[in-house]
């Protein structure tokens, strides 16, 4: 597949392609694809080149013959040359194309084997295409072909493309605009298919009709014709859609109430075509035409004869009575020093048509028949939208997106004063300055009189016409003159479209929402029921969202793409030899790709989620994509090899006692050989003499670290404890729970924390009688959690991205600070505490302010706080990093409470407000136990514990205080105690909620917890470790445990002789007394725990009620292995095996052997088993073994139609042995890859034993020489190391010094404490250890010698000049330097040591004269 090694075999470098031979030398390469085992090239020749494998007649060669080296594909009459010329002369008009980078967020089309292309010869206009329009967006990362490309709004009806190229369309259908040949309406999105196979990749809706774009650039229009607007070539409605003539490669669509235009790739470039009614001239054909009722599509000259720059069209809107487009320059007028990649996407605005109240931008109220250029808008433009009575625009900023790396700019509006939020109607464009802040601009939707517009930030404003609710304001308002807030969006748009009655937005977490008049079922509620006027989105029935969709079984194939011939049933079956072969190199990932859920993936969640597969032909096609890794064959493979390499393991693991053995017993000759030499040295072991609490505890010790370990290993026993305690034994709970599983940074610590929360929230749940009571500040899943949210371990990634403000300036610190410092605002709830901020309390007072003055002030100050809140903290609080165990816990609370039934719905057929109900409970959690502690702690999570030292610092009063009210209104949130005074709080929490829940839930969709299986992986793992683990607790909470647990033992144990029990009955009950003495001395212990149970009990199981892996003494299902010494394959049993129940597996196999079924019923399924059944069983081509499936399956099926099953409920059988068999796949991967982790486990604890042994062998014998070896002391002479043998030297030395000092009574000698000589400026200053002493524990003694004198820097903790000292330092002073000090100046200093680090800073006349006394 490499084309380069005749040997095969592979390249770990690049290596050059030799296609010299099959290409002139002026060819160029323009696509390539590689599949599995072979590779195409196309040149802009026509030419197809390929290499690699050949079976199955893969490279087109007309034979089966594998290739190393390239070849050409030779068809019926090069039919490839067209294709490849077009993109010739695409990558000529594009300038510098394969130059040029990509978009953001533009990755370009993915192959089916998951390999991305740059298209980099795709037209500026081409590329455009996908993001134009009313529906301004841009490219989503990681779509798939189900998700949405395009929202449009007709008059009473709506559409939706994917980016899989299917069509939905819903609502009024009384011009058969729904393309079905009825003129009936459709309450829920529909698929439309235009022709077999066809896909679509753009559209336009009109008032009453609908235009649409195939991937080959053909448009197809139906619905209302009657002036022409279809262009179909004649003037009446059609029903189906119809091809639209004299179009080809089209680029964009646009259409209006009775006209439609496009935009077409031409030989000279592009050109916009226009047809329908002339009224007005809005067609821009001149005024040659006007007169006439309507036109077919033709060409608008007037661009190429202007003579201006900008004369070719990439983008068009079209309103009632007008047009308007945006031409980019052409090819010969572009600067070739122009690197932009969007500069062939944006222009200047050209308009043409009836021009009342100035709505084309000319500075007159003319009609004009041609298109005029707008010269009034200078600004280069990258769409224009046109409503009935203004035009908008968005001008293109170079490096300007939004989150969701769409374009921004600056809005300009011109047309009606009501239109555009102005006194006068607007002849010319003005840039839009209406909204605080003058933000950037996304996107923007226009309709009669009512706009639209989505900022950089995604906060929706709108004005206009509300009649309908179109707005989304509700209270009666039926014009909103100004722009305000369109609340209750979950997530910012990504696309928006709107008619002149209703809106469709499709946010940025792929949910789809509809508000305003419903009637016709434009909306797609699919509910009639609902009141008509809509004024909270709503969602819409997401029919692309399900697995038939997903899965393209609607798409039909190509008609003869289903064919059944006996030729191809004979075949069925002998393949499968060949295909093993090929792939067995090669194994297909089922577990998709990284980065992401692969598209199987979202098919199972859909499944597990609770969507229905409706028709036989989507289970087919899903049974047929079954990755191998999960077919049960395979599985059972697995599990077997799986099975041998875990008892292999256990074997290692079982060996492990032999290496530590032959270690421990060096260690323990080194210890002999050292308590000697300590000896000695006279140092000696502290004698271990206990007194009152210490000594009663120090007696159980062994039982209560037996405890510890049992209460850590079976988290059952805590969750079970948890539901019986109540407010006097919370506290001994939660501090017992915090101390066991206290080290997290250990992975299998980690584990048993969260299956402890796991358990208790799963019992929590199940006493709850709804959501609203389930994790609630007093509950103890809440109070652990929060615990565990706030351990060291998490702290700094949280607190960060929460309280950053200097490197993360959209942390909620930095934003707050942001809007204190920059901007000015001060915050408050209430009027009272804005009278009482720090800038307005001194303001009042020095200017002498009124109460009325400020309560404006105060008005204007909280509208700009609630906008703050809405857009900015959330914003904020969104990008609080979380570790992925906080995700892995809130998913498996969500799927627990789903499952629990705790959140009924309303009606609403999308689920969308179901899914958020779900999250409430989380909401709180993330709030109350992240949030809100670290928010309300500054000083100890935005401090240096975190290394936050810029918090700690920040004494802003004016940024504390907004901070503060931030967390007072987050606090009244969650509360719901909102004050009476201010309605504004309490519909701020109704704004900020849902948008916070919709952030968790997207968090959390998709995420797994697979918390069970890594517990196996690292108990297992432990056994390798040869440190114990180890706790801490004082002696109060271990009593306290311990009667806890004995008074509630009859709701905790498993059963009778739980070892639980047994050991709570060795340590037994402690009275009041003794309790109330330990919690006053509060004495710690250290706790010493040895998790390696296997080593001695020889038993591992997986508790059914804990899912905790523990020896089977501790299972809530203790098994009885009978008399005799306990086996490894007796005593361990923690593989989890697939389950063999399944009762379609013969229907499973007909379906994944078939050519593809059309049958929707069982009794159309049986008359099409039947007939293949006939084909295979007789003639020349017979399949015994087809058949006999066949033959299973129809008495299958016969038994489903006289039982009248329904089809439904087979198919949902069916996809939940799927979704098993794909969890199992998952899960036998996972513990493969554990144990190859225990493999390394295992050599590292090998490497370790062996070095401990040589290293153990060496300090022996040097324990016994007190001599290190001679290459260690070479080593550490020529480094200038330090040894361990020479620092215990040292030791020996300086007491042999203090000895003889001690001893000798001749010798002279002075004694200062170093805090007097400090106090009386003799000795300036201190350094290195003596900094970290107090003074007054450290003493200076002189003492003479025969040649100098040795200054002695000793330790004295008694603070007494006559005890005996442990020595620091000994700085010794010859005669010759002492003379040089009597000759000092009074301001010198001296520093000793004479050399080496420094310890003291003397004035050298002081020294001096000390020395006086002494010599």
């Amino acid at each position: 597949a490499l084309g380069n090694r005749p040997g095969g075999g592979i390249s770990p470098t690049p290596q050059v392609v030799n296609t010299a031979e099959h290409m002139d030398n002026k060819d160029l390469i323009t696509q390539i694809d590689a599949g599995p085992y072979h590779t195409l090239l196309l040149t802009d020749a026509g030419d197809l080149i390929t290499f690699g494998q050949g079976s199955s007649g893969r490279l087109g060669t007309g034979r089966s013959g594998s290739s190393s080296t390239p070849v050409k594909v030779y068809g019926p009459s090069n039919t490839l040359v067209g294709f490849a010329l077009k993109w010739k002369h695409l990558q000529h008009a594009t300038t510098g194309a394969e130059k040029v980078p990509q978009a953001a967020g533009d990755e370009g089309p993915t192959s089916p084997h998951g390999h991305v292309h740059r298209r980099v010869m795709e037209h500026a206009a081409e590329r455009g295409l996908r993001a134009a329009g009313t529906s301004s967006g841009g490219e989503m990362k990681g779509r798939e072909s189900w998700e949405i490309s395009r929202v449009c709004c007709g008059g009473m009806f709506s559409g939706a493309v994917t980016y899989g190229g299917a069509l939905y369309l819903w609502g009024s259908g009384s011009r058969g605009q729904m393309g079905f040949g009825n003129i009936s309406d459709l309450w829920a999105p529909k698929a439309v298919r235009i022709t077999s196979g066809t896909m679509v990749k753009n559209l336009a809706l009109g008032r009453e009709h609908v235009i649409a774009v195939t991937n080959e650039g053909a448009a197809y229009a139906w619905g209302k014709g009657d002036r022409g607007q279809l262009g179909v070539g004649r003037n009446e409605d059609t029903l189906v859609p119809k091809v639209v003539e004299g179009l080809s490669e089209v680029l964009r669509i646009a259409a209006a109430e009775d006209h439609s235009g496009a935009i077409c790739h031409g030989d000279e470039g592009n050109q916009l075509f226009m047809w329908g009614s002339t009224e007005m001239g809005k067609l821009g054909l001149g005024t040659g035409v006007m007169s006439q009722a309507d036109v077919n599509p033709t060409v608008v000259r007037a661009f190429a004869k202007s003579g201006e720059p900008y004369r070719e069209p990439v983008a068009l809107s079209l309103g009632q009575y007008h047009t308007a487009v945006v031409c980019t320059k052409a090819a010969d007028e572009m600067d070739p020093e122009d690197k932009d990649p969007f500069s062939r996407e944006v222009g200047r605005v050209w308009t043409f048509g009836g021009g009342w109240f100035g709505r084309l931008g000319h500075n007159d109220m003319e009609n004009r028949f041609e298109p005029k250029l707008v010269r009034d808008l200078m600004q280069p433009v990258t769409s224009v939208h046109c409503g009935t009575y203004h035009t908008c625009a968005i001008t293109y900023e170079s490096g300007v997106f939004n989150e969701a790396h769409q374009r921004c700019g600056d809005l300009w509006v011109w047309g009606k004063n009501r239109s555009i939020c102005e006194h006068e109607h607007g002849k010319v464009p003005i840039k839009f300055m209406q909204i605080d802040g003058h933000p950037k601009f996304s996107h923007v939707a226009t309709s009669d009189s009512t706009t639209i517009v989505v900022t950089q930030m995604g906060v929706v404003y709108g004005w206009g016409d509300n009649r309908s609710g179109q707005l989304g304001i509700e209270g009666g308002k039926k014009e909103i003159p100004l722009p305000e807030i369109i609340r209750n969006l979950p997530q910012p748009p990504h696309l928006i479209d709107m008619g002149p009655a209703h809106v469709i937005v499709y946010t940025r977490n792929q949910v789809m929402l509809a508000w305003g008049n419903q009637s016709c079922g434009r909306l797609g509620l699919k509910d009639r029921r609902v009141e008509k006027i809509q004024y909270r989105p709503r969602g819409v029935r997401a029919e692309w969202t399900s697995i038939e969709a997903m899965s393209g079984a609607m798409m039909d194939e190509d008609e003869d793409g289903g064919k059944v011939t006996a030729a191809s049933l004979a075949s069925i079956g002998e393949d499968e030899e060949e295909e093993a072969e090929s792939d067995k190199d090669a194994p297909e990932s089922a577990y998709g790709d990284e980065g992401g859920l692969s598209a199987k993936d979202k098919m199972m969640q859909a499944i597990t989620s609770g969507q229905q597969i409706h028709r036989f032909a989507t289970m087919q096609m899903m049974l047929k994509e079954e990755s191998e890794a999960s077919r049960m064959g395979t599985l059972r493979r697995t599990e077997k090899e799986l099975s041998k390499m875990i008892f292999s393991s256990l074997q290692d693991i079982m060996a492990c006692p032999e290496m530590e053995r032959r270690v421990a017993t060096l260690a323990e000759r080194c210890r002999t050989n050292f308590d000697t030499v300590n000896q000695c040295l006279g140092l000696r072991q502290p004698d271990d003499t206990r007194e009152g609490i210490d000594a009663v505890i120090h007696e159980k010790l062994e039982q209560y670290e037996e405890l510890c370990l049992i209460l850590q290993m079976q988290v059952g026993y805590l969750a079970s404890l948890s539901m019986t305690v109540h407010s006097e034994g919370e506290e001994v709970f939660i501090q017992t729970a915090s101390a066991l599983f206290h080290n997290l940074a250990d992975h299998r610590t980690n584990c048993l924390m969260i299956m402890l929360m796991q358990r208790m929230a799963v019992k929590e749940i199940e006493q709850a009688k709804s959501a609203d009571d389930i994790f609630q500040p007093s509950s103890k899943v809440a109070q652990l959690f929060k615990a565990y949210a706030l351990h060291p371990f998490h702290l700094d990634e949280i607190a960060h991205s929460l309280m950053d403000s200097k490197e993360r300036p959209n942390s909620l610190l930095g934003m707050v600070a942001n809007k204190t410092v920059e901007e000015g605002q001060t915050f408050a709830l209430n009027f009272d505490q804005y009278l009482k901020s720090p800038g307005i309390e001194s303001k009042l007072k020095e200017e002498g302010s009124s109460k009325q003055e400020m309560r404006k002030d105060y008005q204007r100050e909280l509208d700009l706080f609630l906008e703050f809140m809405k857009t900015d903290a959330v914003l904020a609080l969104s990008k609080v990093v979380l570790p992925h165990s906080f995700w892995s816990f809130f998913c498996f609370c969500r799927d627990e409470i789903k499952e629990g039934v705790l959140v009924a719905s309303d009606g609403d057929e999308s689920g969308a407000e179901v899914d958020l109900k779900l999250m409430e409970p989380i909401f709180r959690l993330f709030m109350n136990c992240i949030v809100l502690p670290m928010l309300q702690n500054m000083g100890k999570y935005g401090g240096r514990e975190v290394g936050l030292f810029e918090v700690e610092n920040n004494n802003d009063p004016h940024v504390l205080w907004n901070l503060s009210v931030v967390i007072e209104c987050l606090v009244v949130m969650m509360t719901g105690n909102y004050p009476k005074d201010n309605s504004g709080v309490e519909k701020l929490a109704a704004r900020i909620r849902p948008d916070l829940q919709r952030y968790l839930l997207d968090s959390v969709t998709g995420i797994s917890h697979d918390t069970e299986t890594q517990l196996t992986i690292h108990t297992l793992l432990v056994h390798y470790e040869t440190v114990p683990e180890r706790i801490y607790m004082n002696a109060w909470l271990m009593m306290s445990i311990s009667n806890l647990l004995i008074s509630h033992m009859n709701k905790v144990r498993f059963g009778m002789g739980d070892p639980l029990d047994e050991i709570c009955k060795k340590i037994g009950t402690w009275d009041g007394d003794i309790l109330a003495k330990a919690q006053k001395e509060e004495v710690l212990y250290n706790l010493k725990l040895y998790p390696r149970f296997l080593l001695k009990e020889k038993s591992m199981v997986i508790c059914p009620t804990s899912r905790c892996t523990v020896p089977n003494k501790m299972s809530s299902e203790v098994k009885d292995f009978g008399g005799g010494e306990l086996t490894l394959e007796q005593g361990v049993n923690i593989l989890s095996s697939i389950r063999d129940d399944n009762q379609f597996a013969v229907v499973e196999e007909l379906f994944r052997d078939l050519p593809n079924l059309k049958a929707t019923t069982f009794l159309e399924l049986k008359a099409e088993f039947e007939a293949i059944y006939d084909q295979c069983s007789s003639g020349t081509h017979k399949n015994l073994m087809l058949s006999d499936k066949l033959k299973k399956g129809l008495g299958l099926v016969n038994d489903f139609i006289e039982t009248d099953s329904n089809v439904e409920e087979m198919l949902e059988t069916m996809g939940a042995v799927l979704v098993y068999r794909s969890h199992h796949s998952k899960y036998l991967h996972t513990m493969m890859h554990g144990i190859t982790r225990l493999q390394k486990a295992r050599d590292d604890h090998a490497k370790q034993m062996q070095r401990s042994e040589i290293e153990l062998k060496a300090l022996y014998h040097y324990s016994k020489s007190m001599q290190s070896p001679s290459r260690v002391r070479r080593a550490a002479e020529k480094t200038g190391g330090i040894l361990r043998g020479d620092a215990l030297k040292s030791q020996i030395a300086k007491l042999e010094e203090k000895m003889a000092f001690e001893t000798s009574q001749n010798q002279k000698f002075v004694r200062f404490p170093l805090s007097e000589l400090l106090d009386d400026k003799k000795v300036s200053q201190v350094f290195n250890e003596l900094e970290r002493v107090n003074p007054e524990e450290i003493f200076l003694t002189f003492n003479a010698t025969t040649d100098g004198v040795k200054i002695h820097v000793g330790l004295n903790k008694s603070k007494q000049k006559n005890n005996l000292l442990e020595f620091v330092k000994v700085i010794f002073l010859p005669d010759e330097e002492i003379k040089k000090f009597h000759l000092a100046e009074k301001a010198d200093t001296l520093n000793l040591p004479l050399d080496g680090p420094v310890l003291i800073q003397w004035r050298t006349v002081a020294l001096a004269e000390t020395l006086k006394q002494i010599t």
